[in-house]
């Protein structure tokens, strides 16, 4: 809009004492006019929209402009200066440390994600369960109650108290590793973690405190899917039948890079598997099974009724039994490959391996056995009813049967 004032007198302007009538707005006539009066025009022009005010008097014209630059941004700014809330949570930014996602305020309650949910690096994750990377639950169980089948439940660094059942699909992951995370059982009622059905995938936790009479010690599988055991400690656990690790009846097991360790049990120190014969599968990768004790057979693990076994990479050391101080075989068809079976021990048979007659084999494929201070006592291998061999040492490759080894 043109605001257009009669031409005044410089004098006036300084003065402001006889000169006429006060200025008067005519209409919007083009800067340097004449008006229909005869008087020249001072336009105050005030129409452009771009922001940066440069006011001056044109002595030709007599115009005088006001600019404006810059536009604004509705997106970033509002008048007073504050930035708008992009992502619709009540907070804008620079207060919402992340303003894409709603999830992330400063009232926000930490996630176990990674994330700096409420804005407050000061505030930890530790201690903190969520569900597919949602929800802040105080207990790993509430949290499996919480999921759905196939849902991930994410777990950060403390020490649980608790026993967790999983019965349906699941993957139970640790945001940092087992040194960190902790699930103990407390010394009694039963497995640590119990898994009944499902395919669950366990990754990252120490599993300690079991204690059953036949239902395993650390972890208890009575499910016939696949439970996979990743990068774990499973220790310090009880049980009658399998104190680290135990399963029932046409379980799949997978341990990948596991520690089994320092667990005592009647039958299976480290872990006990009862197959069915036609389901049950088991495979050790790069694993260590170690200081475990069984009252009765297989310090390290017993398989009966495991028609496929395959233990790849994996360390037998340093347990103890009866009998089978390191292996029990019963109707199990194991493939022992680039593994060391060392310093296991036996009070009456079979050190490294006892193998009960019937249907079942060990293949051992360029594994280690132990020689002088590292062998297995009393022997490395004991077949029941037919007799004993030792002395396989390193790299050693060949087969025992309920016949005998070759």
């Amino acid at each position: 809009m043109r605001l257009i004032a009669r031409f005044v007198p410089l004098a006036c302007l300084t003065l402001a004492v006889g000169c006429g009538d006060a200025p008067e707005a005519i209409g919007t006539t083009a800067p340097g006019t004449t008006t229909t009066d005869g008087t020249t025009s001072l336009v105050l022009d005030s129409s452009t929209s771009e922001g940066t005010s440069t006011g001056g008097l044109d002595s030709t014209t007599t115009e005088a402009s006001t600019t404006t630059s810059g536009d604004s941004t509705a997106a970033s700014s509002d008048s007073t200066g504050v930035s708008d809330d992009v992502d619709g949570d009540g907070y804008p930014a620079p207060e919402d440390c992340d303003d894409t996602d709603p999830a992330v305020h400063p009232d926000a309650a930490e996630r176990c994600n990674g994330i700096d949910d409420d804005c407050n690096p000061a505030t930890g994750e530790d201690g903190v369960v969520s569900v597919d990377g949602q929800g802040s639950f105080p207990t790993i169980s509430a949290a499996v109650s919480a999921s759905s089948p196939g849902s991930e439940v994410r777990v950060c660094a403390g020490v649980y108290a608790e026993h967790v059942t999983i019965a349906h699909d699941l993957s139970l992951l640790a945001q940092h590793d087992a040194a960190v995370t902790t699930i103990d059982g407390g010394g009694a009622g039963g497995p640590t973690v119990a898994v009944t059905a499902g395919e669950v995938q366990i990754t990252g936790f120490t599993i300690t405190g079991g204690s059953s009479i036949g239902q395993g010690g650390g972890i208890g599988i009575t499910g016939s899917e696949l439970v996979t055991v990743t990068a774990c400690v499973v220790t310090g656990n009880v049980s009658s039948d399998g104190a680290g690790i135990y399963t029932y009846l046409g379980a799949q097991l997978a341990l990948e890079q596991t520690t089994i360790s320092d667990n005592i049990g009647g039958i299976g120190g480290g872990l006990a598997m009862n197959g069915d014969g036609f389901m049950a599968s088991l495979s050790v990768t790069d694993c260590t099974i170690s200081g475990n004790f069984a009252d009765e057979s297989g310090g390290a693990m017993v398989l009966f009724e495991v028609p496929t076994v395959q233990i790849e990479g994996t360390t037998i050391v340093d347990n103890d039994s009866l009998d089978g101080g390191g292996l029990t075989l019963g109707g199990s068809v194991v493939t022992l490959t680039a593994s060391t079976v060392q310093r296991n021990t036996a009070s009456n048979q079979g050190g490294g391996l006892l193998l009960y007659p019937g249907v079942g084999e060990l293949a051992s494929v360029d594994s280690d056995w132990g020689t002088g201070a590292d062998d297995n006592t009393p022997q490395d291998v004991a077949v029941v009813g037919v007799g004993t061999w030792s002395g396989y040492g390193a790299g050693a490759t060949f087969v025992c049967d309920v016949t005998g080894c070759s």
